[in-house]
């Protein structure tokens, strides 16, 4: 792609908006091309940071050790290993905070050159409702667990009765 269509392709997506970031691919490697202040303002980052963004570095110090996996093959394949088209990991922001991120990745090209434009979504609050609502159902199955029988009979005609 010419230099006036690489910049023009960039301001394209600069203008999207979001939690995003655009890679180009070189022979395996990764060049960050753009990353967006809203990113940099997600993972508690400056933006002179973000400027020096590495993926390679991102997946080895910032995302959960647990999810780094997982991040390599959205990274090589642009999917989950599932086919879908998003995965959800932690990432440790620059304040040291974990965040639960869905990430979204697309693959475009043009003659040589390959980009992959990645878009990341907070999703931690989501993550701790759920968790909440996890415990309190495993919570409740315990507490029936427990019960004589007796009162289960009780509780299930009290149903059947509204």
């Amino acid at each position: 792609m010419p230099d006036d269509s690489r910049r023009n392709f960039v301001d394209t997506i600069k203008q999207l908006g979001g939690n995003s970031i655009l890679l180009r691919t070189i022979g395996g490697r990764y060049e960050t091309l753009y990353v967006s202040p809203e990113y940099s303002a997600m993972m508690e980052d400056s933006e002179e940071a973000s400027a020096s963004y590495d993926v390679m570095r991102d997946i080895d110090e910032v995302i959960y050790h647990e999810d780094r996996e997982l991040a390599q093959y959205m990274l090589k394949h642009c999917e989950a290993p599932d086919k879908s088209r998003s995965i959800q990991i932690r990432k440790v922001t620059a304040k040291h905070n974990v965040i639960w991120c869905d990430v979204r990745c697309s693959r475009v090209s043009s003659g040589e050159d390959e980009y992959l434009y990645m878009t990341f979504s907070d999703i931690t609050l989501f993550k701790s409702y759920e968790e909440k609502i996890r415990t309190s159902y495993d919570s409740l199955g315990q507490t029936f667990y427990h019960q004589d029988e007796h009162t289960l009979a009780m509780f299930r005609v009290d149903l059947t009765l509204d």
